[in-house]
């Protein structure tokens, strides 16, 4: 007899995971040539410039919350994970910022929340402040250095590199040890890049 999914299963799934991933907006600050919405691809999808509102991932952070309290939950002592993804997700920033104050009052019913964001870094600099405080694990997308700025462009079709070494820079001034603990790169290589070295700040 074959095993079907049924609403038990995935209650007691969503009631015992690990991560959630909000995807804050479709908006993005650069133009980057490989995008999945961008020029390189014929068939890519249109960005509906839309904006996640908490209304919305309050009903979900409610109902996951009533399973968090229910005896379907084995995982009292293992940490949530929160994850901000995008489009660029500081472009949504007001949503994040609901959303952690509205889990940190959850955090005494339930498990403890850690917040984690992929950012191109462009909003750094006006954003450190909030994402140390509240010790976000920062994944930033470093794709290649200026001699690669053909494909990673602001909507102006301007340099970004430097800039957003400039707001890593200032980060890792800033606050040294958060950056040590909690910061890393990625990276996107393309057919015919130049070959480029390991940022310096690398650890």
């Amino acid at each position: 007899m074959k095993d079907y999914i049924n609403i038990n299963m995935i209650k007691n799934s969503l009631a015992n995971t690990p991560q959630i991933t909000f995807e804050v907006t479709d908006l993005c600050n650069l133009d980057c040539v490989y995008c999945g919405y961008g020029k390189l691809y014929s068939d890519h999808d249109e960005r509906t410039n839309k904006k996640l509102e908490f209304t919305k991932a309050k009903l979900f952070l409610d109902y996951l919350s009533v399973l968090w309290n229910s005896p379907l939950n084995k995982s009292f002592n293992n940490v949530i994970h929160l994850s901000f993804y995008g489009g660029e997700p500081l472009l949504n920033v007001p949503f994040i910022e609901k959303v952690i104050g509205y889990t940190k009052g959850l955090k005494n019913q339930v498990r403890k929340f850690a917040y984690s964001m992929t950012t191109n870094g462009m909003l750094l600099d006006k954003n450190m402040d909030f994402l140390v405080s509240n010790d976000f694990s920062l994944l930033i997308s470093l794709d290649g250095d200026e001699f690669n700025n053909s494909y990673r462009v602001n909507k102006s079709g301007q340099n970004s590199y430097s800039h957003i070494i400039e707001n890593i820079d200032k980060l890792k001034s800033m606050y040294p040890e958060y950056f040590n603990k909690r910061v890393n790169f990625n990276a996107v290589t393309l057919s015919g890049d130049k070959e480029f070295g390991c940022y310096s700040v690398s650890k």
